[in-house]
């Protein structure tokens, strides 16, 4: 697995905090797009996500992960905020490294404890033939002048009603999906 493209999302594990029974810690979430914001996550959230990763990537794709943080059998009330900052700083290279791998990035897990949630709909597709190629058009859904969720990618799978053949490609976006997005296609 490489990470060489620009990371999708970049993610600071803020700080932490005691609510109740259970330690909570913050995540700023950066988008690529320039959106940004938060969500808390308990450690067992972690604790889920590598247990998910190491069951559907292969143990060479796990193995490039730094060694997440082992569980505490303490009660929260008995560890020391030494205990949470040293916790926070292994989770933050834990974390780093998952969000630096594409593949991790678009596991259902890792989208949730981020804090992903789904686009809007695209309000319509075009297309328009230009000579030996099409133009495809996909124009955002959801209100124009909202604050727009981030979107990575279209895929998108055009299918010739006479023939029946499939094409199929990615678009990458990296936006808001305020604009509308064109791509050339054959």
């Amino acid at each position: 697995m490489e990470g060489t493209a620009a990371p999708t999302y970049k993610c600071q594990v803020q700080h932490c905090q005691d609510v109740g029974d259970q330690v909570e810690f913050e995540l700023e979430v950066l988008h690529r797009s320039g959106l940004r914001w938060q969500a808390w996550r308990r450690f067992s959230d972690f604790v889920q996500l590598h247990d998910e990763l190491t069951r559907d990537f292969s143990r060479e794709d796990v193995a490039t992960l730094p060694v997440p943080p082992r569980r505490s059998w303490l009660p929260s009330f008995t560890q020391t905020m030494e205990f949470h900052e040293q916790r926070q700083h292994e989770l933050q290279a834990y974390f780093t490294a998952v969000v630096g791998q594409p593949e991790f990035v678009r596991h259902a897990a890792v989208q949730d404890l981020l804090g992903v949630q789904p686009p809007d709909q695209p309000a319509g597709v075009r297309v328009v033939p230009r000579n030996e190629e099409h133009e495809l058009e996909v124009r955002p859904g959801g209100d124009c002048e909202a604050e727009g969720r981030p979107i990575d990618e279209y895929r998108i799978e055009i299918v010739h009603l006479d023939t029946g053949s499939r094409h199929s490609f990615s678009r990458d976006v990296g936006t808001t999906g305020r604009a509308p997005q064109r791509a050339r296609i054959g």
